[in-house]
């Protein structure tokens, strides 16, 4: 009986890793590269862009932002930078820039009502002084290359979607960042049908990054803008929904070579960062990470412990070793693949075990806040749920 439930547990382990081979292998051959875009055929008679920036203590990060936004080739653009209450540098840096180039300017953040979560009211306030008639929202923490801006315009007017965001390159330097930030794309290019996103009659495949989402005035204005998903801590996700059942379509594109973002700059902001996603982004369903940490568990913690554990034993065999090495050498590839396309380093491959530890870890703490310990933290405020908020500063 027991060699039995060992044979059913490898074959499931097995049969799950190499479906998310398949999937990761047909979405990497979709997916197309914002850089392959080329811009509008008259730049001149292209649309307005409005670049909006919620910025909330990011004095470290905002310089790098608005330098590369200044150095941008596309003619017709304006940028907005709102200060959502930060308590360093982030207002005087914003206005050096805005005083110095008429294209940049800058609004203080009305305080946060008590339905609403901190970045989409930020939006909110920035898409309704924006007059472009293309709102980019990006995050302060991202870069660009001078072109981003028109080969984005390129694509909107060709394309046409109702909401269009990029996978930027991932900048991972302290070693919570190199072992995390992988698994973001991971779970993302092993687990969806990226080849459903542009259909609208599959309205289950809805995704977008909020470091970087672009969408026309009309249709942001239609689906009632960020009001739409004003209590939602993981509002890109929440929008990209909601375009969608809206009947408009979203479109994506890596832009590793274009656009760049570190997110975070030390463990633990990765950790506090990711819990305070995780799950949320599971929709809060208990079944749903449930299942996602027994599944991580069996794929890729359970095989590196029975390798282990199989090499010490006197009675092992060569199927006790050849099975859980199997599977990890699929784990490990999963991880090369994804790494190999989106720019992070591929040795780092050799981490994809003790990621799905940090994985567990984090998705088990963001539970943790949201039923025991007082709500999602991030920047100063507290969320009781993923779609209300406790505390505006904290």
């Amino acid at each position: 009986m027991k060699r039995i439930v060992s044979a059913v547990f490898h074959l499931l382990v097995i049969a799950a890793l190499t479906n998310a081979l398949t999937l990761l292998l047909r979405n990497l051959r979709i997916l197309r590269r914002l850089e392959d875009e080329p811009p509008p055929a008259d730049e001149c008679s292209s649309p307005k862009i409005s670049v909006l920036i919620p910025a909330r203590n990011e004095e470290s990060d905002l310089p790098r932002c608005l330098s590369s936004l200044q150095q941008q080739v596309y003619p017709s653009f304006t940028v907005t930078v709102l200060d959502d209450g930060s308590t360093d540098r982030t207002s005087s840096i914003a206005r050096t820039f805005s005083d110095a180039d008429d294209r940049f300017s800058v609004m203080s953040g009305q305080p946060l009502p008590e339905d609403w979560a901190g970045k989409p009211w930020a939006c909110q306030q920035l898409a309704g002084q924006a007059d472009g008639d293309l709102l980019l929202f990006v995050d302060a923490d991202t870069w660009f290359t001078p072109d981003v801006l028109s080969r984005t315009a390129g694509l909107m007017s060709r394309k046409q979607p109702g909401l269009f965001s990029v996978m930027p390159k991932q900048v991972a330097e302290s070693f919570g960042e190199r072992l995390v930030l992988p698994g973001l794309y991971m779970l993302f290019l092993c687990g969806s049908r990226l080849w459903n996103l542009e259909d609208p009659d599959h309205q289950e495949m809805a995704a977008a990054n909020g470091q970087f989402i672009c969408m026309p005035r009309h249709d942001y204005e239609a689906i009632g803008g960020h009001r739409s998903v004003r209590r939602q801590v993981v509002e890109d996700i929440a929008l990209a929904r909601v375009v969608k059942s809206a009947g408009y379509t979203l479109v994506a594109r890596t832009a590793i070579d274009s656009v760049s973002c570190r997110m975070y700059e030390s463990s633990r902001e990765v950790f506090d960062g990711f819990s305070k996603n995780a799950y949320a982004s599971m929709d809060e369903r208990p079944a749903t990470a449930v299942s996602a940490i027994a599944v991580m568990i069996a794929t890729h913690i359970v095989p590196p412990v029975l390798l282990g554990r199989n090499l010490l034993s006197r009675n092992r065999s060569a199927r006790s070793i050849a099975l859980p090495a199997i599977e990890i050498g699929l784990g490990v590839t999963l991880r090369w693949l994804v790494s190999q396309r989106t720019g992070f380093l591929q040795r780092d491959s050799a981490l994809a075990h003790l990621n799905a530890v940090a994985f567990v870890v984090i998705t088990v703490r963001s539970m943790w806040w949201r039923y025991a310990g007082g709500g999602y933290r991030w920047k100063g405020r507290q969320y009781s749920t993923a779609g209300s908020r406790d505390s505006s500063d904290r």
